[in-house]
């Protein structure tokens, strides 16, 4: 109890070899050049103005998120890369399932329900507020959102389930069959987002190299937090 800690030393140097050695800035670079191709695409010649704009925001905040990841990857924060990385699985997987279904109406609920959503927490938040001030910004939120919408007021439905009437797993069998990787990898890093004992004690613990320790954790003061390679904890990110 009374011996020393001896901290395990910063991989720092060793990840970013590691980095370095999978190439993962040319992947990155390879992906950047795709994405910005995929821009020019001009979706409103193909799709309704709403379902294009819907698709466009799947695709951005996939690309977005996918690319985030990776410089928190390479600056090693690694807890916020893999949810940032989980992120960015749920909405690939949700944007794969509606282009499946190519289903105007599902698109439709999509885009409704935020505005749902909004007007039920802007109503929560005007019945919990003590002051008139904050009823008021309460009621602002909820105009907004309904004005940002271009729908009238009767029309919004308030909203407190779910989107969609299917969790992720179905969504991704209906999509590339059972047992599928995306839902794997998808599943696998639901550790991070609940806060698992192998996510607290990677990130934010560290074992004592003392011998009389016997592998005992304590506080991480390591700044530098290493994901590895997140997609699998061993593959790469590409």
């Amino acid at each position: 109890v009374f011996s020393p800690l001896l901290p395990k030393p910063d991989d720092s140097k060793m990840e970013e070899e590691h980095y370095t050695e999978m190439e993962i800035d040319k992947f990155k670079k390879e992906f950047e050049a795709i994405f910005s191709q995929f821009k020019e695409i001009n979706l409103l010649a193909i799709y309704p103005k709403f379902i294009a704009e819907v698709n466009m925001g799947f695709v951005a905040r996939v690309c977005n998120l996918s690319l985030e990841a990776v410089d928190f990857v390479k600056t090693h924060k690694g807890e916020i890369a893999e949810m940032v990385f989980r992120t960015s699985l749920e909405t690939f997987i949700v944007g794969s399932w509606l282009l499946k279904r190519k289903d105007i109406e599902l698109h439709k609920r999509f885009r409704e329900y935020s505005t749902g959503r909004e007007r039920f927490f802007g109503q929560q938040i005007a019945e919990k507020a003590t002051t008139e001030e904050m009823k008021k910004e309460a009621s602002k939120m909820v105009n907004n959102a309904i004005k940002e919408a271009g729908v009238r007021e009767i029309d919004v439905a308030t909203e407190r389930g779910d989107i969609f009437n299917l969790r992720i797993d179905q969504m991704a069998d209906e999509v590339w069959g059972a047992d599928n990787h995306y839902y794997f990898l998808y599943k696998r890093s639901s550790e991070v987002i609940h806060g698992h004992w192998r996510v607290i004690s990677k990130y934010h613990l560290a074992k004592s190299h003392n011998p009389m320790h016997n592998g005992l954790y304590w506080y991480n003061e390591n700044p530098n937090r290493f994901a590895g390679l997140i997609v699998t904890g061993k593959q790469s990110l590409s």
